[in-house]
């Protein structure tokens, strides 16, 4: 995941840069609000994640996670117009039941949730680790876009979908 996760903060920064009212958070074994933490420095450099990197590793509670973001960021965040995008490869190691109810109500109180993957590009890969089995039913868009042109095509389907 973290090639992966590099290209994905790299693509938050941007869209935190150009959408007002975007937020981004990371998850791991828990939630951490980073909107704001992009540090943008000179033009035409990349921005660095201002970040602590010692929550990562220790497996993926992703329905704890999401259970925490919609209970502390829910009310003020989840809504019409709302689109949500996780990027995961799914493989969580916490409660299923956690994981199902957040995504039934950040599916329920939003426009559209997009789910990217890595895994997808891996020929053969079925999404069958019980979190992905889990979240399917209430995600909108499941792809896996993961490069700067496919991010941009992302953005477009985005756009065209609102």
């Amino acid at each position: 995941m973290s090639g992966f996760a590099d290209s994905f903060l790299l693509f938050a920064a941007a869209v935190s840069a150009c959408v007002h009212g975007t937020k981004v958070f990371l998850f791991s074994t828990h939630l951490r609000r980073i909107s704001g933490a992009f540090h943008h420095g000179k033009a035409g450099n990349q921005p660095v994640i201002i970040a602590d990197a010692t929550q990562w590793g220790g497996g993926m509670r992703i329905g704890e996670s999401l259970c925490t973001f919609v209970q502390q960021y829910g009310d003020r965040l989840l809504r019409e117009n709302t689109v949500v995008l996780i990027a995961s490869d799914g493989l969580d190691t916490g409660d299923p039941g956690r994981l199902q109810q957040a995504m039934e109500i950040i599916a329920a109180r939003t426009d559209l949730l997009i789910w990217l993957n890595p895994l997808l590009d891996i020929a053969g890969y079925e999404p069958s680790a019980i979190g992905m089995k889990t979240a399917l039913p209430y995600i909108g868009l499941f792809t896996s876009e993961n490069q700067p042109v496919s991010y941009r095509k992302l953005a477009e389907r985005v756009r065209l979908w609102r």
